[in-house]
């Protein structure tokens, strides 16, 4: 099984948010039957729903499709779970 740096950063990133945090898990292919984006990590936090975008690339920024799919599934998901969703970019810091 084949994994890359950016799967370990998801997964570590993971495991670090849900021991503070209940998790929320998301179908993929829910969301992507609805032209929305996957979400790499998902928790609930003050009565709200936070989703990650985990990144390892030295640059930030997404494309502007990526950022539209993206914020899809931050709307549908405040529209059915009725709470306020946020969305945040996570970059894995190099030393």
């Amino acid at each position: 099984m084949r994994s890359n740096k950016g799967e370990f950063f998801e997964l570590e990133l993971s495991a670090k948010l849900h021991e503070k945090y209940p998790a929320c898990l998301i179908s993929s292919q829910l969301l992507r039957s609805r032209n929305c984006g996957q979400i790499d990590v998902a928790y609930f936090s003050k009565k709200q729903l936070l989703l990650v975008e985990a990144k390892t690339s030295k640059l930030m920024a997404l494309s502007f499709y990526q950022m539209k799919r993206l914020r899809n599934s931050q709307e549908f998901l405040s529209k059915v779970l009725d709470v306020p969703v946020s969305l945040r970019l996570k970059r894995k810091i190099r030393p």
